[in-house]
C-alpha cells in the first residue's frame, strides 16, 4: 500500500516522544511543574510578585533558581515581562538541543 509499516510508524512515534522531553528544562517533564509554570502558553513570562521568590511559592522563581546562566536569564526576562513563556521555553529548548549537536 506504499504506507509506513505498523513498526516504523511504531518506532517513529517512539522517537518522535523521546524529542519531546524538555532538555534545558528537565523539571518540565514533571507535568505538575510543566502546569504550575505554564510553560505551553502564551502568557507572559513574569514573576508572581515584584522579587518573586522560590521560597515564597513562586513556581518560576523556584524553576529558575540555582545561579545558572539560563536561570538567571529566565529571572530577569520574567522580572520585566519581556516575552512569552512559550516562546522563551522553545527558544531555551532549541539552543539546548543545537548545543547538544
Amino acid at each position: 500500500d506504499g504506507g509506513p509499516s505498523p513498526f516504523a510508524a511504531g518506532l517513529h512515534a517512539a522517537h518522535v516522544a523521546a524529542d519531546a522531553r524538555f532538555r534545558a528544562w528537565p523539571a518540565l517533564n514533571d507535568e505538575a511543574t510543566r502546569h504550575a509554570v505554564n510553560a505551553g502558553r502564551r502568557y507572559r513570562l513574569h514573576l508572581r510578585e515584584e522579587g518573586g521568590t522560590a521560597a515564597g511559592g513562586d513556581p518560576t522563581a523556584a524553576l529558575f533558581s540555582g545561579g545558572t546562566l539560563m536561570g538567571r536569564f529566565g529571572l530577569a526576562l520574567a522580572a520585566r515581562r519581556a516575552v512569552d513563556r512559550k516562546e522563551f521555553f522553545e527558544a531555551t529548548e532549541f539552543f539546548a538541543r543545537v548545543r547538544s549537536h
